[in-house]
């Protein structure tokens, strides 16, 4: 069994375990992930997209480089988002908003270099993948992290509703 066949089941649990805890009442959270090894020289990344999920890349549009810091923080600010009145979502409590900013949050960044080294990772925004969850969209992200030295990639998107 290799690295990635090892951490795809405890990383979708925890991804699993994090929706729960982030959903409520008129207000639903899907997470998802792809990680594979990767042939060639691992330099585009609509060739890696192309090669990760072969049926669905026709209709990526946009796909941008983005740093490290910013794909965290992007994540970080989409799961604590406020709405219009600057207020989080009913059932976002003070210790729900501590757990996740101290405990879920890490855990997401450590599961995340379970799979690759972020620092040596590239990083792209894209605008989604056809099958990514909501039509009703609250928030989504979906990023693609390329480790060329490992010929490794993942994508990770998320998203919430109402």
């Amino acid at each position: 069994m290799n690295e990635i066949e090892f951490y795809n089941p405890i990383f979708q649990e925890f991804l699993t375990k994090f929706e729960k805890e982030l959903e409520g009442t008129n207000y639903g959270v899907e997470f998802g992930f792809i990680a594979g090894d990767i042939e060639g020289s691992c330099t585009d990344p609509k060739d890696v997209l192309l090669e990760l999920v072969p049926d669905q890349v026709s209709s990526v549009t946009k796909v941008s480089k983005v740093s490290g810091r910013h794909f965290l923080a992007e994540i970080k600010s989409k799961i604590l988002m406020k709405d219009f009145d600057g207020m989080y979502p009913d059932h976002y409590n003070t210790k729900l908003i501590q757990k996740i900013r101290n405990e879920r949050l890490p855990k997401l960044e450590s599961h995340i270099r379970n799979f690759l080294t972020l620092n040596n990772a590239n990083c792209y925004k894209t605008d989604g993948l056809p099958g990514m969850p909501f039509l009703d969209i609250i928030w989504s992200f979906c990023y693609l992290l390329i480790e060329p030295e490992r010929k490794r990639a993942l994508i990770i998107h998320g998203g919430a509703s109402d």
